[in-house]
């Protein structure tokens, strides 16, 4: 694709049919990111990520039964409530949509997630599309378009691209 292309032009790597397991860290960056293809796991070190996982329908966070929630790769802080109760509304359709899709990665204007304290948890980190907290992709049938602008501004912060 002309995408894939574009990538590799700029000397990035895409993986296709691997799946992400876990992540090193050290001094609030990523060291590495493991995956598994073919029964074997994987290092990949680079100097920047772009987290793209999704949400919970993406498979991108995970809840305990006690109501904890996180991102599955880096283990991230998500805005999800604690009590599960609070998660969905008696009506499916409701008029606000469900609390649990507006649930996920609080990030600074560079995309870097940040904690309850707003400090910066992992400086070579970006969060985009449906792992980001504070809006419902669902409700607002805003997935692909979030997704597509956040991955373009976090891009264009790597770069050091601005608009005026």
């Amino acid at each position: 694709s002309l995408l894939v292309k574009a990538i590799q032009t700029a000397s990035g790597q895409v993986y296709s049919g691997m799946q992400v397991l876990a992540s090193e860290t050290a001094n609030n960056r990523v060291a590495t990111v493991i995956s598994e293809a073919a029964a074997r796991k994987q290092h990949h070190q680079a100097s920047h990520y772009i987290l793209a996982t999704g949400g919970f329908l993406g498979g991108g966070f995970t809840a305990c039964e006690n109501g904890h929630a996180q991102e599955v790769v880096f283990n991230l802080p998500i805005t999800a409530s604690p009590s599960r109760s609070d998660w969905v509304r008696p009506e499916f359709f409701a008029t606000l949509g469900q609390p649990i899709f507006q649930s996920g990665v609080r990030v600074n204007q560079r995309f870097n997630p940040i904690g309850t304290q707003d400090q910066s948890l992992l400086e070579n980190l970006s969060v985009i599309g449906g792992a980001l907290g504070g809006y419902d992709p669902i409700c607002e049938r805003s997935l692909e378009g979030v997704a597509l602008a956040s991955a373009s501004a976090a891009i264009d912060q790597l770069l050091g691209v601005t608009h005026e």
